[in-house]
């Protein structure tokens, strides 16, 4: 029994401690779960905030590289061969169009638009320039109508027309015209003075330390040099100032409770002015700029806004991409940022702030100097050289690995009235062209790495912004307008088709535009919504006549006019007063005169010859006809029923309602049609294709056909015909009323600089006096690695200091810039 009763409990207790075991187990399993659980959350409410920040981060470049992909960005620089001209003289320039992103030469763009503008932004010369890979030549003749002022020379293509017109190339050249008033008087004038503050990051915070930059600026937006105090209400100087550079300069500063500060500026002339410092936030973020360790930028960001996001984000930009993106955490109210000098690209970066709901804290500028420049040396044979001597110079690139660069060259006096330019290709790709407003001297900030320079460029960069698309644009999805296309097969010409019935907009109208002359053009075309239509013209160069019209399908309740091709926006940038003065000047503005009229009474002649652009496309639009008949080879009838009905297979003559008609032979049917005729007089569709029997066949030298059917476009023809007058011009015929001919500049012919040449003993005595001031003009100079590019011209008349001046650029966007003197005695 005992021991039954033994087995028995030890069997039960067996059971029971396995059952307890279980039961312990599955609560062990479910606190088990129950950990992990909690765990998981707690792990996964840590993981949360990184993951919202990765977003953050990801969702600011999405925006930025969604909104650069629809669109493309054009820099375009103009190398003039000098900066100050007589009316009479000739500009000289050179286009460079490049990509804003790489600098690259941009070969989309076929045309540049290039003016000059008076201080009302009147054109006084304008031109369009043929683009090959990037680069054109130009010119423009100053006529002697003008008057003695500044002017200012811009530049785009007609893409660039859809942005700012701050993005436009500009640059102010200088005009004298002696021969029409006095061009040496003194310019004086009430200068207004400008003083603008800029809180480093964008704001002043009160009780946080922060960078100012100021500038104190003259109505034209040059510096003037100053210095001063910051004083607060109680008249106590907290901080002292003076400008370092072009009017501008630095201070460190920090507001204290609610005091009202205001700036107390001694000027150069002895006067004093007052200005307000901005106003002060209560709260918010100030960025500060540390640069002084060779390898990385250290930023820093505070706040006295302990309850605001805890997280922030910076974004390096450059040009149009993103080179950097970094959280930080504000620990109590600061947060610290630290970027490789390195990874950052060359030329201007934006620096931005943001919090987490991709909102703008603070924003400013840094310049990473370019080394990316391509060493091109030049040497001369001499160093001094007499009157009408030859001057040899030899052209070498020291990178030998590099690309052939593509450069112009000018060669002309400097003195007191003739000085160097302040901008180069170099310091306008790098530096003007990414920044907002006018930036004097802007070579001097590329010039070298001293301590001033490096100064200075810090203080410009805290008191520009940046020169492009915003972030509130890019942030907001906006979408770009582009109501100009790329140029990228030749010149758009624009009209607008007007509903004559309405004065409304002729919508979905279809248009013809005839170019008349020895190669007849024809363009076909329609108009969008807004009545605008758009013919893609190819290879147009010199002055000439354009006939637009109405398809011939459609009556005369629409009418048809050309709109400017040129931009009718502009920069707020001032062109500075003109002002000359001094006997020194007088002087030298005497032999500038001189030399002008001379050379245009004994070399006018020369500067006249323009080149021609072999075309490589030399048939009329319709291509090779089918029958030519050349009119001279026949009897000469005087009537042009006589002319179709005797020798002119092709073509029947009929009557109908009495009035005389054509047919038109379609050889494929092998049968007569008088429907859908396209009949052209000198390349210009005819509206009423019989028209043609009361014009004078005397007037016609040729006779084209094509008897079969015809595409134009979206317009289909059972044929073509074109009569040609000699000459291929209109002459004296006369025109259906509906068809006007408008005068039209297609793209400019290029002048051919003279260089006169005293090669023999004979030219070097002759005694046609020899005044030039530009002594040498070269657009097209392809330097090669590995080789020795010389070219040669002579000096002139005129004594005094010469330079020459060389820019360029090659295919991998390296930037060439040199200069060399030398003296003629």
């Amino acid at each position: 029994m005992c021991g039954l009763q033994d087995k028995r409990w030890t069997s039960g207790k067996a059971k029971f401690l396995v059952n307890f075991e279980m039961s312990m187990i599955k609560s062990f399993s479910y606190f088990y779960r129950v950990i992990s659980f909690f765990t998981f959350l707690f792990l996964l409410l840590i993981a949360l905030p990184g993951k919202s920040q990765t977003e953050v981060l990801l969702a600011l470049k999405t925006n930025f590289e969604t909104y650069n992909s629809k669109f493309l960005q054009e820099k375009m620089y103009v190398h003039t061969d000098k900066r100050l001209y007589m009316a009479g003289e000739i500009l000289w320039f050179k286009t460079y169009l490049v990509d804003a992103l790489s600098h690259k030469p941009l070969a989309l763009s076929k045309v540049a638009y290039i003016e000059v503008l008076d201080k009302e932004n009147k054109p006084v010369a304008q031109a369009k320039i043929a683009l090959n890979n990037g680069a054109g030549n130009g010119s423009f003749h100053f006529p002697l109508t003008l008057s003695s002022g500044n002017y200012k020379l811009r530049a785009y293509t007609n893409w660039m027309k859809n942005f700012d017109a701050r993005l436009f190339f500009e640059k102010v050249i200088t005009i004298i015209n002696p021969l029409k008033a006095p061009p040496v008087a003194a310019y004086k004038a009430t200068v207004n003075y400008n003083v603008d503050f800029f809180p480093e990051g964008g704001n002043l915070v009160r009780g946080i330390p922060c960078k100012v930059g100021f500038k104190i600026s003259d109505q034209f937006g040059r510096g003037v040099n100053g210095k001063g105090a910051v004083v607060n209400g109680n008249d106590d100087t907290v901080a002292v100032f003076q400008t370092l550079k072009s009017g501008i300069g630095s201070f460190d500063f920090i507001s204290i409770s609610d005091q009202v500060y205001k700036a107390i500026i001694q000027l150069p002339d002895g006067g004093t002015i007052t200005r307000s410092l901005p106003e002060m936030q209560d709260s918010g973020y100030v960025m500060r700029f540390d640069n002084t360790e060779s390898d990385h930028i250290t930023v820093t960001v505070s706040t006295n806004n302990k309850e605001d996001y805890k997280d922030i984000f910076l974004l390096a930009r450059t040009r149009e991409q993103i080179t950097f993106a970094e959280r930080s955490t504000l620990k109590d109210g600061k947060a610290v940022f630290v970027i490789d000098k390195n990874k950052l690209p060359e030329g201007v970066n934006q620096l931005t702030v943001f919090n987490n709901d991709k909102q703008t804290l603070s924003e400013r500028l840094y310049f990473k100097r370019p080394s990316q420049k391509l060493a091109v040396e030049a040497v001369t044979d001499k160093e001094m050289y007499s009157s009408r001597q030859q001057v040899k110079i030899s052209f070498s690139a020291k990178d030998t690995t590099s690309l052939p660069a593509n450069i112009s060259l000018a060669v002309y006096r400097t003195d007191q009235v003739q000085k160097m330019d302040e901008t180069d290709i170099a310091s306008d790709l790098w530096l003007k062209s990414d920044l907002f407003g006018f930036i004097e001297s802007p070579s001097y900030y590329l010039s070298g790495v001293d301590e001033e320079v490096e100064r200075a460029t810090e203080n410009l960069m805290l008191v520009q912004r940046w020169n492009g698309v915003q972030w509130k644009d890019i942030l907001n999805e906006a979408n770009p307008l582009h109501k100009f296309s790329i140029e990228y097969n030749g010149q758009i010409v624009t009209a607008r088709i007007t509903d004559t019935r309405t004065g409304g907009a002729g919508k979905k109208v279809s248009a013809f535009l005839s170019i008349p002359g020895s190669k007849h053009k024809l363009y076909t075309a329609q108009s969008d919504t807004a009545g605008i239509v758009q013919f893609e013209v190819k290879d147009y160069y010199g002055a000439g006549e354009i006939v637009p019209q109405i398809y011939n399908g459609i009556d005369s309740s629409y009418s048809i006019s050309l709109l400017s091709p040129f931009a009718e926006k502009y920069s707020d940038y001032p062109v500075p007063e003109f002002s000359l003065s001094g006997n020194a000047v007088d002087s030298l503005l005497e032999d500038y005169s001189i030399g002008m009229q001379v050379q245009n009474v004994y070399a006018s002649d020369k500067v006249r010859n323009f080149i021609m652009p072999e075309l490589k496309d030399t048939f009329p639009f319709f291509g090779r006809p089918a029958y030519t008949y050349v009119l001279d080879d026949y009897r000469r009838f005087t009537t042009m029923e006589e002319v179709l009905r005797e020798y002119v297979r092709e073509i029947n003559v009929g009557v109908r309602n009495g009035k005389l008609f054509m047919k038109l032979l379609n050889e494929d049917r092998r049968e007569f049609s008088d429907d859908n005729i396209l009949v052209l007089l000198n390349g210009i569709p005819l509206k009423n294709i019989n028209e043609i029997f009361y014009y004078d066949p005397l007037k016609f030298k040729t006779l084209d056909i094509i008897p079969r059917p015809y595409i134009l476009g979206s317009s289909s023809f059972v044929g073509l015909v074109n009569f040609s007058t000699y000459g291929g011009e209109l002459q004296d015929l006369d025109l259906d009323p509906h068809l006007i001919a408008v005068d039209f500049d297609g793209l400019q012919l290029q002048r051919e600089f003279y260089v006169p040449a005293y090669q023999s003993p004979e030219q070097l005595k002759s005694r046609t006096p020899d005044f030039r001031n530009t002594l040498f003009w070269n657009s097209t100079i392809s330097v090669n690695p590995n080789e020795l590019t010389t070219l040669n011209f002579y000096t002139c008349d005129q004594k005094g200091n010469y330079v020459i001046l060389w820019q360029g650029i090659n295919s991998n966007g390296k930037i060439v810039t040199g200069q060399l003197p030398f003296q003629v005695k």
